[in-house]
């Protein structure tokens, strides 16, 4: 969490800090000064949370597609998710033995699009699998952080 947060709030802290700079060219008192960099600040902090509702309300979404899933009468619904990662799993082992050990290196070349396919189709499996809880816990711990 700590990392995400930083992360925000580097990017927008320097947003807000580049706007004030722009700012200071315009306007001649500190206090109106101080009153803009207020404004945008709470501006940048209300924009935040919002970022951080609407991926709580996705996360939420997937879970409950997830739910909806394994309460379905179908047996398709239930396991075409670990069927797909089964599949790219295996997919993936195949093509690193085949360019590993079978096949000559000049051929290896025709399966670089396949590799690099099937790796972010992995990547992405993956991360639903056993990632997507992990950001949810995340986005939410981030929320009720900003609120405080």
């Amino acid at each position: 969490m700590s990392l995400l947060t930083d992360i925000f709030n580097s990017a927008t802290g320097g947003l807000v800090a580049g706007i004030g700079d722009t700012v200071k060219k315009f306007v001649t008192t500190d206090k109106d000064r101080l009153e803009i960099q207020l404004a945008l600040e709470k501006q940048v902090q209300d924009y935040s949370l919002k970022l951080n509702d609407q991926i709580v309300a996705a996360e939420s979404q997937v879970t409950q597609r997830q739910t909806n899933d394994m309460t379905s009468d179908s047996w398709l619904s239930k396991n075409v998710r670990p069927m797909i990662l089964i599949f790219l799993t295996v997919m993936t082992v195949v093509l690193a033995y085949s360019t590993i050990f079978t096949l000559p290196p000049d051929k290896v070349t025709l399966l670089k699009p396949w590799i690099d396919t099937i790796g972010g189709l992995l990547s992405m499996v993956y991360g639903f699998y056993f990632g997507s809880r992990g950001l949810e816990k995340i986005g939410q711990m981030v929320t009720q952080t900003l609120k405080k």
